[in-house]
């Protein structure tokens, strides 16, 4: 039986490393909620192809696409998301946010991967409230 995610996630931190199994199993617990999804499950293959089977270890064809070190020149009002139990951790989230000068950072506390499909009402909420504080930008 395969680790549990959080398991997963606690000794890839502790390693430094992440086997392509753990990120696999992480994976697919964590986008459990797009099954009943067909129109997102067919973006999720797209991307896969870009990407390759998994966002912790990118493997396919933007392996090498990196921008980190343009995020500072981003001059839009830009609002960061996650969920507490992403898989983009909400401190990886908040370094990101930290790199583009005004932006916010919003964390879902009952979310993993797909904040605007788990917690849709608040999530629309949050980011009418964003677009109409900065419709004169």
């Amino acid at each position: 039986m395969l680790p549990t995610p959080l398991r997963i996630r606690k000794r890839a931190a502790e390693t430094g490393q992440i086997h392509l199994w753990g990120a696999r199993a992480v994976h697919q617990e964590l986008i459990r909620t797009l099954h009943t999804l067909p129109a997102t499950i067919h973006r999720v293959r797209t991307r896969r192809s870009r990407e390759g089977p998994n966002e912790f270890v990118i493997t396919g064809i933007h392996k090498d696409y990196d921008i980190t070190s343009q995020l500072p020149e981003v001059s839009v009002p830009t609002l960061f998301t996650c969920g507490r139990f992403d898989e983009t951790r909400p401190e990886e989230a908040a370094w990101y946010q930290s790199l583009v000068l005004g932006s916010e950072l919003l964390i879902f506390e009952q979310s993993e991967h797909v904040a605007h499909l788990e917690e849709r009402e608040l999530y629309l909420q949050v980011l009418r409230e964003f677009l109409r504080r900065h419709a004169d930008n």
